[in-house]
């Protein structure tokens, strides 16, 4: 029997650390019969290699919601596809991840049934979806300041952004979930809330593996990692809002890379979503929560989440603190920048340096071929008056072809008479392919 365990999330619940810990620990994993496999293509360069599961989004939004993509993504996606067949034949369990799908769903609804049909076209008898929640405050502030720190037109307030229709289907949980229930059958949707307390051992990654059926082992390596960067402070969130409104500075790329890396080593206790804006969140989505809270973790009062306790206070601007996060912002930024050009040059400089050495190379061999050519004719005219040797002419042919295949590896087949035959080094006539 042929399964899936798919993992999609949802993101910002420590997805970055588990598919590390997964990579790390792939020769363990297939120990226990599981195959974590790593494909050999990025579908893009901001995917690493342990999302091994975006391939399979990318077909799957490209049946149902075919999109401009640069030029190599789905190229990319149906080269993975191929060795993932592979994979499926060889393996009775499969391991996937990518965030990206809870996300892409909400602006794709007809994603899970692409999914599915890709899933059974594969080979897989069944196909177990895992997913993490996340109390939709926390998860909202959270996908608001990722997407402040990386969007360069993003300039939208937490109020404003929660109006729009994507966070308004992205925190709708219950939605989301039922449509996952039709694709896959209520019996394969897996879900487990997120909140730091709830963990096992306070690691997502020791927790996740209790929640798909991983058995503990010795041989599992846990390395610190550092997950997503963010920007801490809401000083620095703000900031970046507001600088995100400068066009001169929308068009540095490379400037925006490095703001984004930013982060305040101080915490002032407070949010940048406002208390009353959190509970009508709440509230919004009390009766979706309630059902899952049900159906899904046995609870009868509905409680899915644990309520705001001791939440900050709401952030204000101060005049003192916010201009030193705004001078350390900056200068954090120009000073990535500065780093990543000085690499920039030296790498360069490598690489004009190296071209150099080629372009020498290319001339000496160049020089030789067109010497060997030359003593090549000389010697022919010289063979139809006298008895000149066949096996000097041979060894002669053999070093132009060398020399030519030096230069240009589509250039080695070259035809000459007189090459030797290789078994009784004699000449014979006609052309040949050394």
């Amino acid at each position: 029997m042929k399964r899936l365990l798919l993992h999609i999330g949802t993101p910002k619940t420590g997805t970055t650390a588990i598919q590390y810990f997964l990579q790390q620990n792939r020769d363990t994993l297939a120990k226990q019969g599981i195959s974590f496999p790593l494909l050999p293509r990025k579908c893009s360069r901001d995917i690493p290699l342990n999302r091994n599961a975006h391939f399979l989004l990318a077909l799957a939004l490209d049946r149902v919601k075919p999109e401009k993509h640069p030029e190599d993504y789905l190229r990319f996606a149906k080269e993975n596809w191929k060795a993932f067949e592979s994979v499926v034949r060889e393996n009775d369990t499969v391991l996937l991840s990518d965030e990206s799908y809870w996300s892409r769903y909400a602006s794709c609804l007809d994603l899970w049934d692409a999914v599915q049909q890709l899933c059974s076209e594969a080979g897989f008898d069944s196909v177990d979806i895992y997913a993490y929640l996340r109390r939709q405050d926390d998860y909202a502030l959270s996908l608001w300041n990722q997407t402040i720190k990386s969007g360069k037109r993003k300039t939208m307030t937490i109020e404003e952004y929660l109006q729009t229709q994507y966070a308004a289907q992205i925190l709708d949980y219950d939605a989301g979930i039922r449509r996952l229930e039709a694709a896959f059958g209520r019996e394969h949707v897996h879900l487990r809330v997120y909140s730091r307390n709830a963990l096992h051992n306070g690691d997502s990654r020791v927790d996740f593996c209790s929640f798909v059926g991983i058995e503990p082992s010795d041989e599992f390596v846990f390395t610190d990692t550092t997950e997503n960067t963010r920007i801490k402070a809401d000083n620095l969130v703000e900031i970046k809002r507001q600088a995100n409104f400068a066009q001169s500075y929308l068009q540095t790329d490379n400037f925006l890379n490095n703001s984004s890396k930013v982060e305040s080593s101080r915490t002032e206790g407070t949010t940048l979503l406002p208390y009353d804006l959190r509970m009508r969140l709440l509230a919004k989505h009390a009766e979706g929560n309630a059902r899952i809270a049900r159906e899904y973790f046995g609870r009868e009062d509905g409680q899915l989440f644990d309520p705001p306790t001791g939440v900050s206070k709401d952030w204000e601007y101060d005049s003192q603190t916010f201009a030193y996060d705004t001078v350390r912002f900056f200068a954090d930024a120009i000073a990535r920048e500065h780093a990543d050009r000085v690499k920039a040059e030296k790498l360069l400089k490598a690489a004009l340096e190296q071209q150099r050495r080629h372009e020498k190379q290319t001339a000496r061999l160049e020089q030789d071929l067109a010497h060997m050519e030359e003593r090549l004719e000389c010697l022919e005219r010289q063979s139809r008056s006298s008895s000149t040797s066949p096996n000097i002419i041979a060894r002669i042919c053999h070093k132009i072809w060398f020399l030519r295949a030096q230069l240009a590896p589509s250039a080695s087949r070259v035809r000459y008479a007189f090459l030797p035959t290789e078994d009784s080094g004699e000449s014979r006539p006609g052309s040949a392919n050394p």
